[in-house]
């Protein structure tokens, strides 16, 4: 809000476009923002990459802009805007198979006897936890609390789904 009036009068005008409503459109699309969300999850979990990642800096930091990007894109699609919307049964679909996708993931960490990064291997981890411990606690904690809330946010959707009533019924009287 602190650029100039007319600086942020030709930008707004511009993010009303056709390109970029476009665009906006079809990365909300729920296919489209769950697969970018999972993708971004699972790709930066590839224990090469993740390693890369934890050594260079410009690739950390483009890791976790394509963590928040894909989870903004996805809650969007996820949760929206409009508590009208036609789409809460896609909303349901897009929680839930994330819950599954991510629990899985959270669960393979957990479960790993052996840790997945190489790079925890040779450094000291903090909280006195040897590279296992320290992954096992990172995957329940993915696991669990993340599942969680995937299932609240489900929950919500449903309630807000339940909620709605068709135009042709009319409201229940006391």
């Amino acid at each position: 809000w602190a650029l100039p009036q007319p600086l942020l009068r030709a930008l707004a005008a511009s993010a009303r476009g056709r390109w970029p409503a476009s665009a906006w459109s079809a990365l909300t699309d729920p296919l489209s923002a769950w697969s970018l969300h999972a993708l971004a999850l699972w790709v930066w979990h590839v224990p090469s990459l993740f390693d890369a990642a934890v050594e260079s800096t410009g690739l950390h930091i483009l890791q976790h802009t394509s963590f928040l990007a894909s989870a903004l894109l996805f809650w969007w699609a996820a949760l929206g805007p409009d508590p009208r919307s036609t789409r809460q049964g896609a909303s349901m679909l897009l929680l839930f198979t994330t819950m599954l996708h991510t629990g899985a993931l959270g669960a393979l960490l957990t479960f790993a006897p052996t840790a997945w990064y190489p790079h925890y291997v040779d450094s000291g981890v903090g909280l006195g936890l040897d590279p296992v411990e320290d992954q096992q606690l990172g995957g329940l904690v993915m696991w669990v609390p993340g599942g969680l809330a995937y299932l609240v946010a489900g929950l919500a959707v449903a309630a807000r789904w339940l909620a709605r009533r068709p135009a042709s019924l009319p409201a229940a009287s006391p």
